[in-house]
């Protein structure tokens, strides 16, 4: 039962991204490494002039459910993203941000609230936001703050 255990959480656990992969984000270059290192494929469908997208499928063990993982790059203001659907990894990753930084604000982003943070040790310009979501975590770069 252990070994069933541990094979289900192996995918989930190589599809993340690290607080210190995040923090080394400062150009659509160093995004792009991250995220073709853990995985992920630029999805044509989501990409354009102004946005890329690279996106990576999980299958359940269990009942052959499909999990995407998202993560974008702004082109025209730098801005990143990343959707976590395994909430152990989104608040493990969450917890050290917590732990490393420092609060800055609540930012709204459309009708959405994120609590933001200053990372001193970051490669960004700008603020780290959270929040969760109907059982998904998203983690989101503010450049401008």
């Amino acid at each position: 039962m252990k070994r069933l255990l541990l094979l289900l959480l192996i995918p989930t656990l190589s599809y993340s991204q690290t607080y210190e992969d995040i923090m080394g984000i400062n150009s659509e270059k160093t995004f792009k490494r991250v995220v073709i290192e853990n995985g992920f494929e630029k999805s044509i469908e989501k990409s354009n002039d102004t946005e890329v997208f690279y996106i990576s499928y999980i299958y359940s063990n269990l009942n052959g459910q499909k999990f995407s993982y998202d993560r974008g790059y702004y082109n025209d203001s730098g801005k990143f993203s990343f959707e976590f659907n395994d909430t152990k990894t989104y608040f493990n990753l969450i917890n050290k941000i917590k732990k490393n930084c420092t609060f800055f604000n609540i930012v709204e982003l459309g009708e959405v609230d994120y609590v933001c943070y200053s990372c001193p040790q970051s490669k960004y310009k700008g603020k780290i936001g959270f929040r969760s979501s109907n059982r998904k975590g998203y983690v989101v770069h503010f450049p401008n703050y």
